[in-house]
């Protein structure tokens, strides 16, 4: 979780898990992204609530300096985040 990055609507793409290939790698690329999906669903209370308290504690300098050193800069990806769609993204 301390690599986590924001991401907007905007900055992602659907992608049908349901699609039907011939193709060996794309079908490999599929089960392994519902396997995922699985495991992200079933966790996904835990990953919500340890994740949002890990932005809390580093946006309010509540955390550790080795558990800071570690993080991502959670404030500063926000901007630049912010900074590449005005840019480059069609916001919807």
């Amino acid at each position: 979780m301390n690599n986590m990055i924001p991401v907007s609507k905007n900055n992602y793409e659907l992608f049908d898990l349901n699609k039907k290939t011939k193709n060996n790698v794309e079908k490999s690329r599929i089960n392994l992204m519902n396997n995922q999906l699985r495991w992200l669903n079933f966790h996904k209370k835990e990953i919500y609530t340890k994740s949002k308290l890990l932005y809390n504690l580093y946006k309010n300098n509540k955390l550790p300096q080795k558990v800071v050193d570690r993080c991502c800069d959670f404030p500063m990806l926000e901007k630049k985040m912010d900074n590449y769609n005005k840019k480059y993204v069609k916001i919807t």
